[in-house]
Parts: C-alpha cells; structure tokens; sequence
C-alpha cells in the first residue's frame, strides 16, 4: 500500500509468496478431461456476507449464465443470520462451508468437483486462503477484486484489473 514502484513491489510479493505461500501443486494432477456442456467457476472468499467486495459482486452472482456455467461459493465463514449472505446463496449452484478445512483440504475438494476457473476474491487481505491456490485447486486459477494487485504467485494464472490498477 505504500510502494509505488511497480518492479520493487512485484519483486517482494514474489519473495513473500515464495517464503509464506510457496507453490505446493503436484505438476500431473491435471488430466485432459472431456469438454463439459458447463464450466464449473468457484468464487473463494471469507466475506459471503455484508461486505463491500460482496456488494461489488452481488450482480455478477446474479447475472452469471446458468445454462453455460455452474456457480460455486467455497465460503471460509458460514454466518447462518447474515441476510446478504442468506441472499447470495440462492446464486450458487452450491454454496460450501469450508472454513473447517485445511488448504489442501479446499484445494482437494474444488478439483473432485471438476472446478475449472478458481477466482479468489481476497489476494492478502485479512483471513485470505493463499494456501488455497498454492495447492492449484483447478487449472486456472485468478486474482479478482478483493486485492486489487499482483500476488506475485506463478500459481495464479490471471488477474481481472482495469489501467487504474495496473497502469501500461
């Protein structure tokens, strides 16, 4: 939050995923699979509840083509009272408490479930799962909203950002 040298700041969070979060996925566990009629996208956050990033995404949940995509939430806070947290789980086609889990655990579970596209919704903010990822838990794997930069992770294959985050 306080470095406004792009090469600098990539280069410590590269050297802080290396030392907290290094890349545990096991290089053969993706086999070529079928072409599914649906691609099965699981959103990861602890903030499924009245949180701003929620607030951002309440239409993207709404609005996601159902008949081309099967919507997951791997939640690491289950709060049964939340109202917004209530609401969205009528977006997801399964809405998944992990918050018991290990990392591995997380990551084992999105790929029996045949996750395609994993979009973490908090990069280093308070109670991320980076572990999640380090664990490849599908092949593609993105950085979304909640940290609005880079994770420095070769295991995250995307980030959804606009010039104002990442400048030319």
């Amino acid at each position: 939050a306080f470095m406004d040298e792009p090469g600098s700041y990539l280069l410590l969070t590269r050297r802080y995923v290396d030392t907290e979060f290094p890349n545990r996925s096991i290089p053969s566990i993706w086999q070529s699979k079928p072409q599914a009629d649906v691609i099965r996208l699981a959103y990861f956050s602890a903030d499924f509840c009245n949180h701003p990033v929620m607030q951002l995404m309440l239409d993207v949940f709404i609005h996601h083509n159902k008949s081309r995509f099967r919507v997951y939430a791997f939640a690491f806070h289950v709060d049964e009272k939340d109202p917004v947290q209530k609401r969205l789980r009528g977006y997801f086609h399964d809405f998944i408490d992990v918050g018991k889990l290990s990392d591995m655990e997380v990551a084992q579970r999105a790929r029996d479930l045949g996750i395609d596209i994993a979009i973490d919704l908090m990069g280093f903010t308070r109670n991320a799962r980076t572990g999640i990822f380090a664990h490849r838990a599908a092949p593609i794997q993105i950085n979304y909203l909640g940290y609005p930069g880079t994770m420095g992770a070769s295991y995250m294959d995307y980030i959804i950002a606009d010039k104002i985050v990442i400048p030319e």
